[in-house]
């Protein structure tokens, strides 16, 4: 596999849930992209459009308010189709009390606790091209 370029997606409720992700992410030098990256004038959908393109790893961050989220479910149906092409591996992290939307049964998902950060990061690394 080409170097990782992870699309992180999560609900903004979720952000504690994400902090030690996003950290791990930048301590080991792994190229991710998440929406803090927006900057004012962003045509945001056009830009999410296109990191969900060019990213090969997405990482989503199911939670009962991603589940709840419309914009959050749209980047997951667009990640679920881009990896029925062979175009992105998916590694759901499933955090709280959810239940797991049928699309992603089939992936293997990292659970949200202690470990989650380390865990996502050595199976970004070991990902088969």
């Amino acid at each position: 596999m080409a170097a990782p370029k992870v699309f992180l997606s999560y609900s903004h409720r979720d952000r504690d849930i994400v902090r030690d992700v996003i950290k791990r992410l930048d301590h080991e030098q792994i190229n991710y992209w998440d929406d803090r990256q927006l900057r004012g004038g962003d045509r945001w959908s056009s830009v999410i459009e296109h990191e969900l393109l060019d990213a090969n790893v997405f990482v989503v961050v199911v939670t009962p308010s991603f589940l709840a989220s419309p914009w959050s479910m749209m980047e997951l149906g667009a990640a679920v189709e881009r990896a029925r092409q062979g175009g992105v591996a998916i590694i759901p992290i499933i955090a709280g009390q959810v239940q797991v939307p049928a699309i992603l049964e089939k992936y293997e998902p990292v659970s949200a606790d202690a470990g989650t950060a380390a865990e996502l990061v050595e199976r970004i690394r070991n990902l088969k091209p």
